[in-house]
């Protein structure tokens, strides 16, 4: 069987099989590239439409695993976990808050950071999340909310924050 037909059997045994051909599919067709890269001279999939993947794995806890999880975890955890679940924001947006970013007057903080535009913004804050901020920035001498045990200069890190958890 010549390879240019192959593909297509490959690709039409996996959506008959599949009920919703999608990223097994794409990731078969480039497998297959993959395996028979030595006996072609071009790409045999160019022009082929791949599946959009949809790779993102997210769940949302429960207020009892929000609770219990708030109730345990030690400082600074506590505090980051109680942000993000007020304010919305990612863990590295928390870790990354500058004292000069928090307007209490406003009931809000601004998030120069993130990924898009949209990431970038201005967080309204509620009365729990008021009160962790203002504990905190009592707290804190330096220029972050939270600061590196290291280097106070400089915010906490993942990896830092991941040495916390006993």
């Amino acid at each position: 069987m010549a390879f240019g037909s192959s593909w297509q059997a490959h690709k039409a045994h996996h959506q008959t099989r599949d009920r919703q051909p999608g990223a097994s599919l794409s990731q078969s067709l480039i497998q297959l590239l993959h395996q028979r890269r030595h006996h072609i001279i071009k790409n045999p999939v160019r022009g082929v439409k791949f599946y959009d993947e949809d790779n993102e794995q997210m769940r949302v806890l429960t207020f009892t695993e929000q609770r219990l999880y708030l109730d345990t975890a030690s400082q600074p955890l506590r505090d980051v976990g109680m942000l993000m679940v007020e304010t919305g924001m990612r863990p590295e947006e928390v870790y990354r808050i500058r004292v000069e970013n928090i307007n209490l007057e406003a009931a809000s903080l601004l998030n120069p950071y993130g990924k898009t535009k949209a990431a970038k913004r201005s967080v309204p804050l509620n009365k729990i999340a008021l009160e962790v901020i203002t504990r905190r920035m009592n707290k804190v001498s330096g220029e972050y909310l939270f600061p590196s045990p290291t280097d106070p200069t400089k915010p906490i890190l993942s990896s830092t924050m991941l040495t916390t958890v006993h």
